[in-house]
């Protein structure tokens, strides 16, 4: 029986009292109309359902699929929920083994012991700062008095004065012209999804028509019925992006990791080291600001640079901590050149990404997720940029800066798509063991009609790419002004003399790199903590930082020689033993060239995915050739 055939309980013969409503519940054998009390509590409600249907356990959500589970302070009104007269909700009964495994709270147990969800309060979970700080903020744009439109006094207000919504800047004038924007801050987005407009709770409080935000899954779920079937996917542009701009504190940054490639040709990625701060042109906007680049441990070749297992990933987070800054996103390089040495293009003008960059963009966001109390789980996208340095036509070296969508993320996420050997497509993948969703996406024919099309099984990938813009501040005051110590994991070793000589007191520790090496070759008291407020806050002065430094060349002194022999020494022993030969990638080359692949081909794929194996390969072959 479908709801619009269902007969509207407000036009029904039964005589309705003023303060009595009739809500709708759908289950597997059909529709039954609750009638009950407007003023009733949620528990009052689930225990009537209880008693009428004769359930012993049972889930409601807002959907027919059941992944909008319903969650509700078990003593607030229904009136108060959202709840409104005519409503239809959704009811699945559990199964013995379902109830054990059923993790959600909102299940109608025997009526002695009914237990809801508290949603009254947000999910514990700690938001960054700036996030903070912008909750905090008003958003709405404010416009000065117009002389040639406004015909009211000083204090009034028009149409064309009136304060805009700050996810109006995509239609308003100036701003559409002015910024060009294609997406609304995050912020702005969830003013305009969780407003509260139309509802009658606090704004602590959840119903249905302000449902929580909540990442899309593509996965079957566990306790469902069998034969349920993982719900499909409608590809859709996202509105919104989490960061709007990127800045580089001072180009020195980019030169100084371009050096590698530029003395090596070979290619070279890291982290992006800075903090989030309020964009000053986009209300409720968010700025990255880079501040340093860290290289860990990779292995390279002119193609392709592969990171390996970090020893010290812990110890640069805390170190970066005590300046008030995170790994805010990943940078490589993908440069070539002619036979003249001069930069060329990569690219074709209609490919602006690469399926594998945007597979990997996916992972490490997925990595990397955005604290929102907002969320059902406590965590909603990412703030994870990353950013790509390429050739361009005229020889030099363009920055573009990127994101992919939180739909990318869960598609990914879920293991649903992966790389194609088609330019500007991804595929999705087909398992023996597991039921795959349909993926659906709006696509023009030849006639211009705009028509709906499935995965089958490539799909464009121009709705994943969220772009921003990226420069440099008007001023350039970089907490980083000195960066010519040697950067870390380039193959040489340097020692504490080396830093010795980088440092004559304490306009020379602007240096991250140098910051990094003393953080790990010496004790990591409160030293580094003193440093940090000098380079950052600007509290402290010379002759104390000066004192600091002594102290810690001192203490390292007996060291240093004895650091410097043993590194040698494990060296020319590296060098004496011989590696034994590799049987696995000898396989995967095998394999390869069985299947067409040119035994450099298959050298260069067995190496990047580090002899993972055969599907790794061909698919990484797949992403590059």
């Amino acid at each position: 029986e479908e709801n619009q055939n269902e007969p509207n309980p407000n036009v029904s013969g039964k005589k309705r009292t003023k303060e009595t409503m009739i809500i709708r519940v759908r289950t597997p054998v059909g529709t039954h109309r609750i009638e009950i009390d407007d003023r009733a509590t949620y528990n009052q409600f689930i225990s009537k359902i209880h008693d009428e249907l004769q359930v012993e356990s049972f889930v409601i959500s807002s959907d027919p699929q059941g992944n909008q589970t319903i969650k509700a302070n078990g003593t607030s009104p229904l009136i108060a929920l959202g709840f409104k007269n005519g409503d239809m909700i959704f009811l699945k009964t559990l199964s013995g083994k379902q109830e054990e495994n059923q993790n959600e709270p909102t299940i109608a147990v025997p009526k002695s012991d009914i237990k809801v969800a508290t949603t009254n309060a947000a999910p514990e979970v700690e938001e960054d700062e700036i996030d903070r700080f912008l909750e905090e903020q008003d958003g709405w744009i404010q416009r000065e008095r117009d002389p040639l439109s406004c015909k009211h006094g000083a204090n009034g207000k028009c149409l064309h004065c009136m304060p805009l919504a700050p996810w109006s800047i995509l239609t308003e004038e100036p701003w559409k012209t002015k910024l060009n924007l294609q997406f609304i801050p995050f912020h702005s987005y969830l003013r305009k999804t969780l407003s509260n407009l139309g509802c009658k709770h606090p704004e602590s409080q959840r119903c249905l028509n302000c449902k929580a935000l909540e990442q899309p899954t593509y996965k079957i779920d566990p306790n469902s019925s069998s034969g349920a079937l993982p719900s499909a996917c409608r590809l859709a542009l996202q509105p919104y992006r989490h960061i709007d701009h990127v800045e580089i504190d001072t180009p020195e940054i980019i030169n100084k990791f371009l050096s590698f490639w530029r003395e090596t040709k070979t290619q070279r990625c890291g982290y992006l080291i800075g903090r989030w701060v309020p964009d000053p042109n986009i209300p409720l906007g968010i700025r990255t600001v880079v501040s340093a680049i860290y290289e860990p441990p990779q292995k390279g070749n002119s193609r392709e640079c592969v990171l390996e297992e970090d020893p010290d990933a812990e110890l640069v987070d805390q170190l970066i901590s005590k300046f008030g800054f995170s790994r805010v996103g990943f940078v490589w390089t993908d440069l070539q050149t002619d036979k003249n040495n001069k930069l060329i293009s990569t690219r074709k003008p209609d490919e602006p990404l690469l399926g594998s960059e945007i597979i990997r963009m996916a992972k490490m966001q997925n990595r990397n997720l955005n604290p929102c109390r907002h969320a059902i789980d406590g965590y909603y996208g990412s703030k994870f940029v990353g950013m790509i340095l390429r050739g361009t036509e005229d020889g030099s070296v363009d920055t573009q800066v990127f994101q992919v969508s939180d739909q990318c993320m869960s598609l990914v996420r879920d293991d649903v798509i992966t790389t194609a050997n088609v330019t500007n497509m991804l595929r999705t993948k087909r398992l023996r063991n597991r039921v795959m969703p349909d993926v659906m996406f709006n696509q023009k024919d030849e006639y211009g009609n705009e028509v709906i099309r499935r995965a089958d099984p490539l799909l464009p990938l121009e709705f994943f790419i969220i772009k921003m813009g990226t420069g440099a501040p008007k001023e350039i005051n970089p907490v980083f002004k000195k960066l010519s110590f040697q950067v870390e994991n380039r193959g040489k070793n340097p020692t504490m003399a080396d830093a010795r000589k980088n440092v004559s007191g304490a306009a020379d520790l602007g240096d991250f790199h140098l910051l990094l090496f003393l953080y790990k070759n010496s004790k990591p008291e409160n030293w580094i903590e003193k440093i940090a407020s000098y380079l950052v806050q600007k509290k402290g002065n010379s002759r104390e930082i000066d004192a600091i430094l002594n102290e810690i060349f001192k203490n390292a002194s007996g060291q240093s020689s004895q650091s410097s022999q043993s590194s040698q020494n494990s060296q020319n022993s590296k060098m004496e033993v011989s590696s034994p030969p590799n049987s696995k990638r000898d396989d995967i080359i095998k394999q390869l060239e069985s299947m067409g692949f040119s035994r450099e081909q298959a050298k260069e794929a067995a190496w990047a995915t580090g002899d993972s194996g055969i599907e790794a390969a061909i698919e990484f072959l797949s992403s590059r050739f």
